[in-house]
């Protein structure tokens, strides 16, 4: 009896495993002419590792295959004579005016080799460019840079079987690879039309998307929503992985997915835990110009640390480079700024201070709410449809005897939660 029953599992998992190939094929014959194919995600997964001189592997590394989002793979070895990575059963099609992209992250002048291999591993066509760094001359902290190659005409109807890259020497991260064509250049997230069936969904009660970095309880966001009264909130937890990697333990995969939130906050995150370079940044742009809400708040992981000018057109802040946190010489007294809706009901008796800001000039169009020692504090902004609320603060630093923290004052949770209505929109019927 045992017998008949392990052998009916066996034949229930073997069905199992051919549904899903067959699952997986179809997705990948499904891409194959289109124009946007993303190698961050999908069946293919990537496998990598690094050789000595005489071509002795030293170290080898996979990639899970499968993985949603922006991918970033880092290639160093101190002993290596040449690192690489590589995707097999690409099976794509190039089509006339193809373009390869990803965006690279280098600490000094690289070459970097390409390779497209048949579905044997042989190579079909290969290229050598030189790159050089941009930002600043620090390691961890050089900005990404986008680099296109534009495959040549010969090229075009070719079965692209796998995709190798290797470099020489040097430390390297990539991230975001993805095949495409000039048609897409002007929004690599959204093929044809379909930014303009994109609908932003009507809720009776706001539903809030917290996506939950470094420090953020001092925040006090979760206080916030319950000023609203009736709300449907959900978190997500970020993660900082080694070599410059982040990661969010959820992000909506898909428009409809992610057209059902009223308002997003990001809590002291980066960019690339979603993908702010590739689809996950064009999705939260596209999310707001359609309607939607999105509250910044600051902290080590956010704006010139987070890479926020991969979102640029969504911050009412001009974002310089990483390290912009600085101590405030001043008292740091906050004060309200002009007139709004968010400071309404708020007492200022008891007055908040801030001990370190970002180095963060408002952009024009932005409307100033709250200063700090006459600097942007809180600023809030429009871009299409929707409005975005931004922080300048961090929490960092402990207030001097005789004061009191924004974080610790208690009107802090009141003020949170009026932004988050004026972000989330005309759902007053819900409100305290």
């Amino acid at each position: 009896m045992r017998k008949h029953i392990k052998l009916l599992g066996c034949v229930i998992f073997c069905c199992y495993l051919a549904l899903a190939n067959s699952l997986l094929l179809a997705d990948r014959d499904k891409n194959k002419n289109s124009y946007f194919v993303d190698f961050n995600s999908g069946p293919q997964g990537w496998i990598g590792g690094s050789n000595d001189d005489k071509s002795r592997v030293l170290s080898e590394w996979r990639s899970d295959a499968g993985v949603k989002g922006s991918g970033g793979w880092y290639m160093a070895d101190p002993n290596r004579r040449w690192t690489w990575m590589e995707c097999k059963n690409v099976n794509v099609v190039l089509e006339p005016t193809t373009l390869m992209k990803y965006d690279l992250k280098i600490n000094g002048p690289m070459l970097l080799h390409h390779k497209f291999l048949d579905e044997n591993g042989k190579v079909l066509y290969e290229w050598s460019s030189h790159y050089k760094p941009t930002g600043d001359n620090i390691v961890r902290m050089i900005d990404f840079q986008t680099v296109t190659h534009k495959i040549p005409s010969s090229m075009v109807g070719v079965c692209i079987g796998g995709i190798r890259i290797e470099i020489p020497a040097g430390s390297v991260t990539i991230d975001n690879i993805r095949l495409g064509s000039e048609k897409e250049e002007a929004s690599v997230a959204v093929e044809n039309d379909e930014f303009d069936k994109i609908v932003k969904h009507q809720n009776e009660y706001p539903h809030i998307l917290i996506l939950q970095g470094l420090y953020h309880e001092f925040f006090k966001i979760s206080e916030a929503v319950k000023v609203l009264g009736k709300s449907e909130v959900r978190t997500s937890q970020f993660s900082a992985l080694a070599n410059d990697r982040s990661t969010l333990n959820y992000f909506p995969e898909s428009y409809n997915e992610l057209m059902d939130y009223d308002v997003i906050v990001m809590a002291d995150i980066d960019t690339q835990c979603f993908g702010g370079r590739g689809r996950g940044g064009q999705m939260l742009k596209s999310f707001v110009r359609k309607g939607g809400g999105l509250l910044i708040l600051g902290g080590p992981y956010a704006y010139g640390q987070g890479d926020y000018k991969s979102i640029d057109e969504i911050i009412p802040y001009v974002v310089g480079g990483p390290f912009d946190i600085q101590r405030i010489k001043g008292p740091g007294i906050i004060n309200p700024k002009g007139s709004s809706s968010i400071v309404e009901g708020i007492s200022w008796k008891e007055t908040p201070i801030c001990l370190y800001r970002h180095n963060l000039q408002a952009k024009p169009g932005a409307q100033t709410v709250l200063v700090c020692d006459g600097k942007p504090f809180l600023v809030t902004y429009q871009y299409g449809k929707g409005k975005i609320a931004a922080l300048s603060g961090t929490v960092y630093g402990q207030a001097p005897v005789g004061q009191v923290a924004f974080w610790d004052w208690k009107q802090w949770p009141l003020l949170m939660g009026n932004t988050l209505k004026w972000l989330a929109g005309n759902k007053s019927k819900y409100y305290r």
